[in-house]
């Protein structure tokens, strides 16, 4: 049954257990459906992590989901107890500082739903921004080294040109097939590399042949980076067990490029959730639509290549019930 409501608040109200009545500025919908039914003004990909840590806790009553996009950053207070959306809000994202418009969102859907802040058990976080990092080529300039490669394979995998934000270090050492060290790893051409180039890099990767196998290599150069810089280091036998060294290799120099960005992002969130006065736990959404802790993806950025997209899925099929459908995600960076 459809009734005019002009004046009524964009707003999900629930009727019963499977009933509820979605609100709008010129209409009211009413139906009977398996799960709640919300207007376009609502994000899907908004919702999609907050429907999943519903499902999965029993004590969760309110969430607070966060989507961080390259374009706007959304945010919405969602009850668990009556499946109904209680406030939402969108803000431009400012990249300069995050810690502004999360605040600004934060704060502005925790006033209009007039909801206790110590009820927020959970805040789930989706974000565009990895996603748009590596369309855009636009990662932070993060330093590569390979040890043990041939160049022949580093040739291949296209290692050898990545580019001016992504200095590359090929150095021997590494081990065989059997995790045997093919010789000794020397650290002096690594010191005099970092003095060239860390005054303008953010991070670092670091892949040797057959670390999979034996890691000792990756280990010993890692610490010699931390030590000496105080940065980030990311190592490829730590995100994949691929044996195809090349491509391990081009996986971590992109989430050492990501480590920055995704960082600063974690911890705007933890910030704009302190000054509000949110406890409730942070979980970020990764690229296959599973929710993992902040700490996680501050050091596995490109678990969240995709996140939006996979919000977006997860939300309209949790929204519209149904289990076939195509969705569209059209962003301010990209479609997907």
């Amino acid at each position: 049954m459809i009734t005019s409501a002009p004046n009524s608040a964009n707003i999900l109200v629930a009727l019963g257990p499977d009933r509820y009545c979605v609100k709008s500025r010129t209409r009211t919908f009413s139906r009977s459906i398996q799960r709640p039914y919300v207007g376009s003004w609502c994000s899907a990909s908004l919702l999609a992590p907050v429907y999943q840590e519903c499902q999965n806790s029993s004590v969760a009553d309110l969430v607070l989901g966060i989507d961080a996009g390259g374009t706007f950053t959304d945010a919405l207070i969602y009850c668990t107890e009556t499946r109904s959306v209680l406030a939402h809000t969108k803000t431009p994202t400012t990249h300069d500082n995050l810690s502004l418009c999360l605040a600004e969102a934060l704060e502005t859907v925790l006033t209009k739903s007039k909801a206790a802040r110590s009820e927020v058990s959970v805040v789930s976080v989706s974000t565009t921004l990895a996603t748009n990092a590596l369309v855009e080529d636009s990662g932070r300039p993060a330093g590569l080294i390979t040890i043990g490669f041939k160049d022949d394979a580093l040739n291949r995998a296209g290692l050898l040109r990545i580019g001016e934000h992504s200095p590359h270090l090929k150095i021997a050492g590494g081990h065989t097939s059997h995790g045997n060290a093919i010789q000794d790893l020397e650290l002096a051409p690594i010191d005099d590399w970092l003095t060239e180039h860390d005054p303008w890099l953010e991070a670092y990767a670091v892949a040797s042949s057959f670390s999979v196998r034996n890691p000792e290599h990756e280990d010993l150069a890692s610490s010699f980076i931390r030590d000496r810089t105080g940065k980030p280091v990311t190592l490829s036998y730590e995100l994949s067990s691929n044996l195809n060294a090349p491509r391990r290799a081009t996986t971590a120099l992109l989430n050492a490029r990501l480590v920055p960005i995704i960082k600063e992002l974690v911890t705007a969130v933890e910030e704009s959730m302190l000054a509000s006065g949110v406890t409730g736990r942070l979980m970020v959404m990764r690229g296959d639509g599973s929710l993992v802790s902040s700490e996680f993806v501050r050091n596995r950025p490109i678990e969240t290549i995709l996140s939006g997209p996979a919000a977006s899925a997860l939300g309209a099929a949790t929204l519209s019930g149904l289990d076939d459908g195509v969705v569209a995600d059209i962003g301010g960076t990209t479609t997907d």
